[in-house]
């Protein structure tokens, strides 16, 4: 996924904005900014991944990509 991603959207930033690891789970929040190659436009997406690990190995991954919000 990320390797065709990549090639389409060649100008594209992965910030990582925070990252929890809780016994065998991974949470990162992140802003994805990706550049089309074709039309030069760009966005920004912000994102929460969630991994489960057992044996070393990721086995549950969960994903959101929303809108930007700011709770104070």
């Amino acid at each position: 996924m990320y390797t065709g991603m990549w090639r389409e959207y060649p100008g594209t930033r992965l910030r990582v904005d925070d990252q929890l690891v809780d016994g065998y789970k991974v949470a990162c929040r992140y802003t994805f900014t990706p550049t089309a190659r074709k039309t030069g436009e760009s966005m920004t997406m912000p994102g929460i991944t969630i991994l489960h690990f057992r044996d070393g190995r990721c086995v549950e991954r969960w994903d959101f990509e929303g809108q930007e919000s700011n709770v104070s």
